[in-house]
């Protein structure tokens, strides 16, 4: 273990930290500098999927109270199995964008 000067505070810290213990500036690349880059790729990739399901949601839910009205028109559970489908999406789409972001 060396000893290096800190590029911000000029304090002797470990050349194995990754930060300054007395500034807090960063000491070379980290793998939480990276972090971020991953989470914005999982979520731009789920993110359309989500839309669709909120969107399969609301349709589903206008065809219900469509089919309200009308008897025997089966509407009613069309729009129920919509809206069911498109919560089990949405929560599928979050659970896989979750478990992604390492």
């Amino acid at each position: 273990m060396a000893l290096t000067n800190c590029t911000e505070c000029g304090r002797q810290i470990s050349d194995q930290a990754s930060s300054c213990p007395g500034c807090g500036a960063p000491l070379g690349e980290t793998v939480a500098a990276a972090h971020p880059t991953t989470i914005q790729a999982t979520s731009k990739r789920y993110k359309g999927q989500m839309v669709a399901a909120v969107i399969l949601m609301l349709v589903s839910f206008v065809v219900m109270l469509a089919g309200a009205g009308a008897r025997g028109s089966g509407g009613v559970i069309v729009g129920a199995l919509g809206i069911a489908a498109g919560f089990f999406w949405l929560l599928g789409a979050r659970l896989y964008a979750w478990w992604h972001h390492g």
